[in-house]
């Protein structure tokens, strides 16, 4: 049996809350287990289905070394995906360029946020 090697990113739905904060902890890992550093840029981006960029993710970089990520959205970020509607309904892909400026794509998936009731 031959073997193979992936290079796609893990894929991962984000169902969100508009006006809610989001968090999401990025844990990169070897096969052993040991931590595998994440240092050097990151670029997230949330589109909607018409492939307009609606919002971009923060990015809390403290434990980049020890191969931890935040991937951050805030409420004015969660609430204008939605606007003026009930549903909004995109994808999104995160991106890390490390410090020789080799790229990978961590991340990718669709996302859904459901508008608040409360103001």
């Amino acid at each position: 049996m031959a073997s193979s090697l992936s290079v796609v990113p893990q894929e991962l739905d984000l169902d969100l809350y508009a006006g809610d904060n989001f968090v999401l902890k990025v844990v990169r890992k070897d096969s052993t287990g040991t931590p595998i550093p994440l240092v050097g840029s990151y670029s997230g981006t949330i589109e909607d289905s018409t492939g307009l960029a609606r919002t971009t993710f923060t990015v809390d970089s403290s434990g980049a070394a020890s191969g931890i990520l935040y991937l951050k959205l805030n409420t004015t970020q969660t609430a204008a995906l939605c606007g003026s509607s009930n549903y909004f309904r995109g994808k999104y892909d995160f991106q890390w360029t490390d410090n020789a400026g080799t790229v990978l794509t961590l991340l990718f998936g669709g996302v859904t946020c459901t508008k608040d009731i409360s103001v």
